[in-house]
């Protein structure tokens, strides 16, 4: 309670993984005196280089970042060598501004090398798409749950080439519309790799709705009459964010809206349209 009391912060823990999100810089000395308890029963003791202090409200310039370590050195010298930053990494995914594509980095890095993998071992054509929809565009799966591409046009051209040199076609023997219909020739069809992001996304956020809906209602009820009238229209605010936030993108999947628009009638029929504010 000395760092979860209302409007101070709100902390989420998995395994050895901590992540709190904190309403003022100054809140951060209740969790200092924490770890540091930790530390002198349990021999449990943060490692600086793997601590990030995320920085969302306002853009981190360098004089704010200098301004911030200088106030850790005076209030919290234990913290003092924390990394400053407008986004970090927790449990898979990266938090703060340019969520989408510092998390998706990991993931296409591996999506080429696989692709690589499977051009070495010289399989023929069925055998390499199969092989691509099982072992390549099944690394995006993890991620998937959370987001969508922020830049779709890139990942089709992505995936466009990356059939083709499998196929061992060059850029011109096949139109990317035909790409994902090679099934009649094949008998087989790659996996669609921007289709596999709705179909996780949509997947995950109705099968944890309730939970979803709870966390919700506990954002609205810590933030009262601080949120904005702006930010009340949607379900969560996005807290000086350069992009949709997760839950959002969760309550847009369940709901039909934003990047599942066109899915909308569908999802409809399945399940009614989702809104803790209605």
């Amino acid at each position: 309670m000395s760092c979860e009391a209302p409007r101070l912060s709100r902390t989420r823990i998995c395994a050895n993984d901590f992540g709190s999100a904190l309403s003022a810089l100054s809140h951060i000395r209740s969790h200092d005196s924490i770890f540091h308890l930790a530390g002198q029963v349990a021999g449990l003791h943060l490692k600086p280089a793997k601590c990030v202090l995320v920085v969302t409200g306002v853009p981190l310039t360098d004089s704010l970042k200098e301004a911030i370590r200088e106030w850790f050195r005076n209030n919290v010298p234990r913290f003092a060598e924390f990394t400053i930053a407008d986004c970090g990494k927790y449990l898979g995914v990266w938090l703060g501004r340019n969520l989408v594509k510092n998390t998706l980095q990991g993931p296409l890095e591996k999506y080429n090398n696989r692709v690589t993998e499977l051009l070495d071992a010289h399989p023929p054509g069925p055998v390499a798409i199969f092989r691509y929809s099982e072992y390549v565009a099944s690394v995006f799966s993890y991620v998937a749950q959370f987001l969508y591409p922020d830049f779709p046009k890139e990942f089709q051209a992505l995936e466009h080439r990356s059939i083709l040199r499998l196929l061992r076609m060059s850029g011109n023997d096949l139109p990317r519309c035909l790409t994902l219909t090679l099934k009649e020739f094949l008998g087989v069809e790659p996996r669609p790799i921007l289709h596999s992001f709705l179909g996780v996304l949509s997947r995950y956020a109705m099968s944890e709705q309730d939970y979803f809906i709870s966390l919700a209602k506990e954002i609205s009820s810590f933030l009262s009459d601080a949120n904005t009238v702006l930010d009340r229209c949607r379900v969560c605010p996005t807290g000086g964010l350069d992009s949709t936030p997760i839950l959002q993108r969760l309550f847009d999947a369940m709901s039909g809206q934003g990047v599942h628009a066109n899915t909308a009638t569908i999802w409809g029929r399945l399940h009614p349209s989702t809104s803790f504010l209605g």
